[in-house]
């Protein structure tokens, strides 16, 4: 008896479902509130009838579905519907009165306070069918409270048999209720929303269209038919390219839609075009695959944009840059050159009033020839047309280079520039001049900002495949919120560091992309109060010829081979930079005697070179410092003076240097000096040069040497020449087989009489055996073995320890 009524009411829901969507439809346009007093209005119909449909099942007690119709007024309609629903159904509750009236008003104001509540959840996060299934328990609920309000004689009877389906229905009811509105609503969505796609898709001015896998038109723009000269774009449905364009360009559209097909990734190119009228263009295209739910391809979509006037601004822009770089620098140049003859006093000496307005000239031509410089460099890196001209170069050079350039650069700071070279021999593939240029920026930016007296580090070191170039300076550092803009174009961190350092803000930004270009990496670390440090990373040319010792016990890590030259003299510091450059010797370069005292106590080195030119009336000062340190106390020390007054002048002190030297330098007698330091600090031990390109051979020669010999290694037929020149050897054990070469081409640089042991898997020639002083077949041989060969052959003195060790000379030697 009870099940029937409810069960008439769900009749309703079709009904108002239907009457829903027409007034959705009716009142979209409408502002708020009235598509929810609408909603609510409508709900609260559907209450008020399923409350009259149908006769009480008791008297004065309706049982019906106005709960759930009043709920969903509040889940779809909000705050108005809520409350015109619940008005609405209460009013006509309170009309039909009865003993159950009480119970009914209760749970009409319990359903528009779900209703509200989840519509509330619904705003926050969304909706979806959860909010629906919340509603549904929260009604079925709400009525089963309301049946406590009712008078005792009816509570039981409708306790005993009302409850089940009045809570079964109630909750059934308002998931029906709920999930069609919900439905109803999602597609006026859809519909809205596929209105708004049509109207962007007609009166787009790019061509959009969609072609199938074989290239037919299957939905096209407006736009794309005017293009194809056609009036209405069911004239171009159906057909390709081949109907609208000349045959080449057909094809080559197709080959590029048949290319994204293939690969399923989307690509952006420019192409030209034919105008209906004739006439030529360019497109940016941009095509992408288009797959249904299955990842089956369907076709592509293209979109084409007219860029052709685009094109010919950036020619005509192209060729004003091109107009201005001569027409501006040509007479830069030409002032820049004059004015730094006037202020040199090539046209005679100058009143001290003129020679300062000369040089505030002067100064300004040259900050305006790097504002055009940067201007033309952004323009060309924009348009892609910087010019890139890669070869590989020693780097050492090209950092000594960048430090000679800015050494006069705001002189009136006092900064100091160190060079730390711990990648002796690193060669890199770059364009030098480029390089330069990056190198330029990221030095005057350090001068720039940092304090007076201190101290701009450039330096370089070998990580894994890579050459690291750094710029360490000691400012204030780069404020936080700065950081992530440091690398843009006209970003400088704030309009007082502008006015006060000079610039345009376009240095970092094409030292980047000179960098890059160069298939490098720039990054930097900086921390406020302490300094910033700017890294570039560059590919280091695997075959690059280069003085690297091998670490063994004998010869000491490499820091026991570097050299500090300590001079202010860019020809002298040029000079014995290049006596280095062929030996097993890094350096470091530091600008005055500070430096040259602070670096002391910061790095190892074997030997401190010198110009005496720095000492003056210094010297006891000096060397007392030097002395007094804990590395400095044995530092030894060759001294470089210009001229043999300069000699005298400091012979007081000659106790101190272990060797004179005059200019011009000899460099020779250098590279001896030193070698002396290296036989000096290796003990007397055999100096052996092992001639190989595989580094586990290397490494297990240099260990069954131990502490008998000092192994230097070279894996090149270039590098070993370098060494030999560089150095005497006691050994020489070669490879046949190397990257450049035979390791025979190394016997006529080997000294008469020096042995030379051929540790190789291939066999020796016969013309070779009376310059070969052992034959040692790898894979046949322990190294420990080699190793006592080779000792056994420098000389009897080395015997006794071999044969103490317990090896033996192998039985398969040949001579």
């Amino acid at each position: 008896m009870i099940w029937q009524p409810l069960l008439a009411n769900l009749a309703l829901v079709a009904i108002m479902v239907n009457l829903f969507d027409m007034a959705a439809a009716r009142t979209a346009g409408f502002g708020e509130p009235w598509p929810g007093v609408t909603t609510g209005a409508l709900l609260g119909i559907g209450a008020v009838i399923a409350m009259g449909m149908l006769p009480p099942p008791m008297p004065g007690v309706f049982i019906d579905l106005r709960v759930p119709f009043v709920g969903a007024a509040g889940l779809f309609g909000g705050v108005p519907g809520a409350l015109v629903a619940g008005a609405m159904s209460g009013a006509y509750r309170f009309h039909l009165g009865g003993q159950g009236a009480p119970a009914g008003l209760l749970s009409l104001v319990l359903a528009t306070g779900a209703g509200l509540m989840v519509y509330r959840l619904r705003r926050l996060r969304g909706r979806s069918v959860l909010d629906v299934m919340t509603l549904a328990a929260l009604l079925a609920a709400a009525n089963l409270v309301s049946i406590f309000a009712l008078p005792d004689q009816v509570f039981s009877a409708v306790l005993a048999s009302a409850v089940l389906p009045l809570v079964v229905l109630t909750f059934g009811g308002t998931a029906i209720i709920g999930l069609s509105l919900d439905g109803v609503e999602r597609r006026r969505t859809l519909e809205k929303t596929n209105l708004i796609y049509r109207a962007m898709v007609e009166q787009l001015p790019d061509n959009l269209n969609f072609k199938d896998v074989d290239g037919r038109f299957v939905i096209v723009n407006p736009a794309t038919a005017t293009s194809l000269g056609q009036q209405r774009v069911e004239d171009v449905v159906g057909h390709t390219d081949e109907d609208f364009h000349p045959k080449d360009l057909a094809q080559a559209y197709r080959q590029h839609e048949e290319a994204v097909l293939q690969s399923r990734n989307p690509s952006r190119i420019e192409e030209p075009f034919k105008r209906p009228d004739g006439s030529s263009g360019w497109l940016s295209t941009l095509k992408v695959p288009l797959t249904d739910g299955s990842g089956r391809l369907l076709g592509i979509i293209t979109h084409n944009r007219d860029i052709t006037d685009e094109r010919q601004s950036a020619e005509a822009k192209k060729d004003f840059i091109a107009l201005i770089s001569h027409e501006l620098r040509t007479p830069l140049t030409s002032i820049r050159g004059s004015l730094g003859l006037i202020s040199s006093g090539v046209a005679g000496q100058l009143p001290p009033r003129a020679a300062s307005l000369m040089s505030i000239a002067h100064s300004n031509c040259e900050r305006l020839i790097l504002l055009v410089n940067d201007i033309l460099d952004i323009e060309k890196i924009a348009s892609g047309k910087m010019a890139i001209e890669m070869r590989p170069v020693q780097l050492r050079p090209l950092l000594q280079h960048a430090l000679a350039a800015h050494a006069d650069y705001l002189p009136e700071k006092q900064i100091k520039l160190v060079l730390l070279d711990d990648a002796p021999g690193a060669a890199v593939s770059v364009d030098p001049d480029r390089l330069h240029q990056a190198l330029s920026n990221l030095l005057s930016n350090a001068l720039k900002f940092s304090p007076d007296g201190s101290t701009v580090t450039v330096g370089s070191v070998a990580i894994a495949g890579a050459i690291r170039i750094f710029v360490r300076d000691e400012g204030p550092g780069i404020p936080v919120e700065f950081q992530s803009r440091i690398f843009g174009r006209f970003e400088q961190a704030e309009a007082a560091s502008t006015r006060r350092s000079g610039g345009t803000g376009l240095g970092l930004n094409i030292t980047r992309a000179i960098v890059e270009r160069m298939d490098g990496r720039i990054d930097f670390t900086s921390a406020i109060g302490t300094g910033t440090t700017f890294t570039i990373d560059l590919p280091a040319v695997v075959a690059a010829p280069g003085p690297a010792t091998h670490d063994s016990a004998a010869s000491g890590p490499l820091e026991n081979h570097r050299i500090l030259i300590c001079g202010s003299d860019r020809t002298l510091n040029g000079q014995v930079g290049e006596a280095l450059a062929s030996t097993v010797f890094s350096s470091d370069l530091a600008p005055d005697l500070d430096a040259c005292l602070r670096l002391v106590g910061e790095r190892p080195y074997a030997a401190l070179v010198l110009d005496g030119a720095l000492l003056e009336e210094c010297a006891a000062h000096f060397f007392t410092a030097l002395r007094g340190g804990e590395v400095g106390r044995t530092l030894p020390v060759i001294m470089l003076c210009s001229d043999g007054a300069a000699t005298a002048e400091h012979r007081g002190f000659a106790s101190e240097v272990l060797d004179w030297l005059t200019a011009p330098l000899d460099q020779h007698r250098l590279r001896a000096a030193l070698s002396a330091i290296v036989k000096r600090n290796a003990g007397g031990r055999v100096s052996i040069l092992h001639v190989e390109d595989d580094m586990s051979v290397l490494e297990v020669f240099a260990q069954a040497v131990g502490d008998k010999g000092a192994v230097v290694a070279a894996r090149s037929v270039e590098e070993a020449r370098r060494r030999l020149r560089s150095q005497d050897f006691d050994a020489v054990v070669l490879d046949q087989k190397l990257p450049d070469g035979s390791g025979f081409d190394l016997l006529s640089d080997v000294p008469a009489g020096t042995p030379v042991i051929v540790f190789s898997a291939y066999d020796v020639a016969p013309d070779l055996a009376g310059r070969v002083t052992f034959v040692i077949t790898k894979s046949k041989t322990r190294e420990l073995d080699v190793a006592a060969a080779v000792l056994q052959a420098v000389g009897p003195t080395n015997a006794p320890a071999v044969r103490a060790s317990g090896a033996a000379r192998p039985a398969h030697f040949t001579t």
